[in-house]
C-alpha cells in the first residue's frame, strides 16, 4: 500500500536515481570478467530496495521518473519510469513511454527488463502493449507475457507472425530458451530472415532445441552485425550486446577447426570484427588461438582483452604474476585509448615483452588440441565455473552444460 507520509522529494528522487545507476551497472556487468556471481546478487538487492520504496511511494514518483527520462534519455531511467509506470499503472508514465521506447532499441530492452523485475504487476501494462501499434513498444511485452501465461504457446504463435522483426526477435530467443520444441519447423524458417538479429537467435535456438547446429549462418549473422558498427568499440550496456556474445559463444563451441581459424585470421585484421575474434578465442579455450593474441598484444591493438583472454583460458592471475604494469595511468602512447565506457575498463594491461615472452615460453610445452577454461581441461572445469568464475567464465560453462557440449 502506497505511504500516507509526506514524500521527502529529495531522498525519493535519490532512490530514483540510484536504481537507474546500480541497474545500469549491472546491465554493464553482465558480460564483464570483473564481475562475478555475489556481485550480481548485491546489485539485485540494492536495486529491490530501490525499486520497491519507490513503489510504496505510488505515482507521486511517476512525475520524478519522467522528469529524469526528459533529462538523460538513457536506458536507466526508461527501466526505472517502466517499473513504475508497471507498478502504479500510470496514464502518464504509460504516455511517456508510448513516446520514448520507439526512438531507440535500447529502450525496448530496458523497458522489457523492468517487467521482470514487476512481474506481479506488470500483466496489465504488458497486456496493453502486446496489441499497441508501435512494433518496439509490442516487443517490450512478448518475453514478460508468456512467463505468466496460461497459454504461452499461443502467444509465441502470435509474436512469430508479428510483422515487428523486433518482435518475432523475442519469440524465436523465446522458443530456445523455454524449450517449445514444437516450434522448431518455425525457427527455421527464421535462417533467411532479413535482419541478422533474427538469423542469430534462430541459428542459437535451433541449437538447443534440437542440437542442430548451423554455424555459418550464426557467425555470418554475427558478421553483419559488428560490420553494421559505427566503432569498433561495444558498450557495456548496449542492447545487442547479450546477443552477439551469446552467438560468438555458441559459434566457438561448435564450429570446426577449419572454419573457426579461417574467421578468426580474418576478423582479427578487421576493426569491428578483431573484438569478438578475441572473445570467440576465449571462449574455444584452444591453446593454438592463444598464439594469435601475441601479434595483438605486441602491436598494442586491444591487450588488455587479448590478456583478459588468456586468463580466462589458463586461469593466470596477470597482478599476481607479474605480467602486466600494476601503474598504467602514465604515458599514454602505450596504452589502448578506448571510451570511458568500454568493457576494458579495470581490466589489467599487460607488460607487453614480459607477457609475451611469458606466452611463448607457456605454449612451446602445452598439447596444441587442448581446451582449456580457467586453467583446467573444460570438462572438469565446468561444474565450478558456473558458480564461482567470472561472468563470462560461468556464461561459458553453463551453456557448455546446456548444449551437452560435454558429451559430444
Amino acid at each position: 500500500m502506497p505511504s500516507d507520509r509526506p514524500i521527502n522529494y529529495n531522498v525519493a528522487n535519490q532512490h530514483l536515481e540510484e536504481a537507474a545507476f546500480y541497474w545500469g551497472q549491472r546491465q554493464a556487468g553482465m558480460w564483464s570478467p570483473l564481475f562475478f556471481k555475489d556481485d550480481l546478487e548485491r546489485l539485485d538487492r540494492i536495486i529491490v530496495a530501490n525499486i520497491r520504496g519507490l513503489s510504496l511511494a505510488g505515482s507521486s514518483m511517476v512525475q520524478l521518473a519522467i522528469d529524469n527520462l526528459d533529462r538523460w534519455q538513457t536506458e536507466n531511467e526508461v527501466f526505472v519510469l517502466a517499473c513504475l509506470a508497471a507498478a502504479t499503472n500510470s496514464p502518464s508514465g504509460r504516455e511517456c513511454l508510448e513516446n520514448t521506447i520507439p526512438e531507440k532499441a535500447g529502450f525496448v530492452a530496458a523497458a522489457e527488463s523492468a517487467f521482470f523485475w514487476s512481474t506481479d504487476k506488470c500483466q496489465s501494462l504488458a497486456n496493453q502493449w502486446f496489441n499497441h501499434g508501435s512494433g518496439r513498444i509490442r516487443a517490450t511485452s512478448v518475453k514478460p507475457l508468456v512467463a505468466v501465461s496460461q497459454s504461452p504457446l499461443a502467444l509465441v504463435d502470435d509474436a512469430l507472425e508479428d510483422e515487428s522483426s523486433e518482435v518475432q526477435l523475442r519469440a524465436v530467443q523465446l522458443i530456445g530458451e523455454r524449450k517449445f520444441r514444437n516450434f522448431q519447423s518455425h525457427v527455421n524458417t527464421f535462417f533467411d530472415h532479413p535482419s541478422a538479429e533474427c538469423r542469430a537467435e534462430a541459428a542459437i535456438s535451433s541449437l538447443t532445441l534440437s542440437g542442430e547446429e548451423h554455424p555459418k549462418i550464426l557467425i555470418d549473422a554475427i558478421s553483419e552485425m559488428l560490420g553494421q558498427r559505427k566503432n569498433e568499440f561495444l558498450e557495456p550496456g548496449e542492447w545487442q550486446l547479450p546477443l552477439i556474445r551469446r552467438g560468438v559463444l555458441c559459434w566457438a563451441l561448435i564450429s570446426d577447426d577449419r572454419s573457426f581459424f579461417n574467421w578468426i585470421d580474418k576478423a582479427i585484421e578487421q576493426p569491428k570484427l578483431t573484438r569478438e575474434a578475441i572473445w570467440a578465442i576465449a571462449f574455444r579455450g584452444d591453446i593454438r588461438g592463444l598464439a594469435k593474441l601475441i601479434q595483438l598484444v605486441e602491436n598494442n591493438r586491444h591487450p588488455r582483452l587479448a590478456a583478459y583472454a588468456v586468463s580466462h583460458v589458463l586461469g593466470v592471475d596477470l597482478d599476481a604474476e607479474g605480467l602486466s604494469v600494476l601503474d598504467d595511468s602514465g604515458d599514454q602512447d602505450e596504452m589502448e585509448i578506448a571510451p570511458w565506457s568500454s568493457e576494458d575498463d579495470g581490466l589489467p594491461l599487460p607488460n607487453s615483452e614480459i607477457f609475451v615472452d611469458w606466452l611463448k615460453g607457456f605454449l612451446i610445452k602445452q598439447d596444441p588440441v587442448q581446451q582449456m577454461l580457467a586453467g583446467e581441461a573444460i570438462e572438469s572445469a565446468v561444474e565450478e565455473m558456473s558458480d564461482l568464475g567470472n561472468q563470462p567464465q560461468r556464461w561459458q560453462a553453463m551453456m557448455c552444460k546446456a548444449l551437452g557440449i560435454l558429451d559430444r
